[in-house]
């Protein structure tokens, strides 16, 4: 925001009784403003290393059209005509109906680091 407030999360949640109940799943929230801005600071850096593909564990691809296609393909084979069609409707040019309802003079949060990860195929 204009004050540079941020706000981070982090955590798992098991959606069950057991989950809530017995195994200690939680999601913690942060606020920069409420005296949490060193556990903000390193939601922002675990999240941007992760973005940048330098973690050690997790690795980062750029999800393929063939995948894309392929999910299409199962929601039409899968959901009533309707209900397919309101899906698509939902998630169709999602990029561009995002960039036309963000105003042109905002910047949105990019990492400095980032770059293009590419989609490296062994042959």
């Amino acid at each position: 925001d204009n004050n540079n407030n941020i706000i981070s999360f982090n955590g798992s949640i098991n959606e069950s009784i057991r989950g809530w109940s017995s195994q200690g799943n939680k999601i913690k929230v942060f606020t920069s403003w409420t005296g949490r801005k060193d556990d903000v600071d390193d939601d922002v850096n675990d999240f941007n290393r992760l973005w940048n593909n330098k973690d050690v564990v997790t690795k980062t691809f750029e999800f393929p059209d063939a995948l894309k296609k392929e999910i299409i393909s199962i929601m039409r084979n899968n959901l009533k005509e309707k209900s397919f069609l309101n899906w698509r409707k939902r998630v169709d040019n999602r990029k561009t109906k995002h960039n036309a309802l963000s105003a042109s003079d905002k910047k949105r949060f990019k990492s400095k680091s980032q770059r293009q990860i590419s989609f490296n195929r062994h042959k």
